[in-house]
């Protein structure tokens, strides 16, 4: 079991976590969401599944596309991931 933040709003602490939670997806749904739990999200799986999402591989290819396919077996957590945290 997690052991709940106490943060005070706007406290550089609190930009902090507010920024790394709009630009890390994997974190925000593991850490702020508490989804890590429940799924279980792993970083192997789940982190370059959270970056393909976000659009923030590094590769150009991949990140400019229009059009984005996630294709995993149920049970992974893709809808958990992609559709309800981002």
């Amino acid at each position: 079991m997690t052991t709940p933040l106490t943060i005070v709003a706007g406290s550089p602490e609190w930009h902090k976590l507010r920024k790394r939670a709009t630009e890390d997806l994997f974190w925000f749904a593991d850490v702020v969401l508490g989804y890590g739990e429940k799924v279980p999200l792993t970083f192997s799986t789940h982190y370059a599944m959270a970056r393909f999402a976000e659009q923030r591989t590094g590769i150009p290819a991949l990140d400019d596309a229009h059009f984005q396919l996630i294709s995993v077996p149920r049970g992974f957590g893709k809808s958990t991931l992609v559709t309800k945290a981002h």
